[in-house]
């Protein structure tokens, strides 16, 4: 992760300077990238792959989990439904989640996550989930994730609370 995150910093410091950004500028940013963020969150805990997909771009695509690497947004989503189809439930959440705004058009997120899924009697828990992230603005303002890096511990898994 952090190669990945030198290297981008390294290729953005060499690109030509662009339009200078307000705090203003850099806030609202930051505060799309978030909201960006938290509906991730809240469409995994639905299991809604049509909402996850919805921040994903679909035409510039590359997710690595481990060594699984998902070379286009429809592998992305295939795998995403394939999970959510497996599982009863999801209880997910942020820890920590940073943004650096790089230029008007591109930012980075990186943070951890922790995930509970559970299937039948089941719960598998994922207590540190790291990810970085690249959010490219696209022509018409929305923002998409077009690069993403996931690793985690294996899992804890624990029989589910009976009600």
């Amino acid at each position: 992760m952090r190669t990945l995150t030198a290297a981008l910093l390294v290729l953005v410091a060499c690109q030509p300077a662009g339009p200078a950004l307000t705090e203003t500028d850099r806030a609202e940013i930051e505060t799309a990238i978030r909201v960006q963020a938290e509906g991730l969150v809240e469409a995994q805990n639905t299991l809604d792959t049509e909402g996850f997909m919805a921040a994903v771009d679909t035409g510039d695509m590359v997710w690595v989990n481990h060594q699984a690497r998902f070379e286009s947004s429809e592998q992305v989503a295939e795998i995403v439904a394939s999970i959510f189809s497996d599982i009863d439930s999801m209880d997910s959440g942020w820890r920590e989640l940073d943004v650096t705004v790089l230029s008007p058009d591109a930012a980075l997120s990186h943070g951890i996550w922790w995930g509970a899924q559970t299937t039948g009697a089941e719960v598998v828990r994922y207590d540190t989930v790291y990810w970085t992230a690249v959010h490219e603005r696209r022509d018409d303002g929305a923002w998409k994730i077009t690069r993403v890096h996931q690793s985690w511990q294996s899992p804890t898994v624990e029989e589910a609370e009976q009600r």
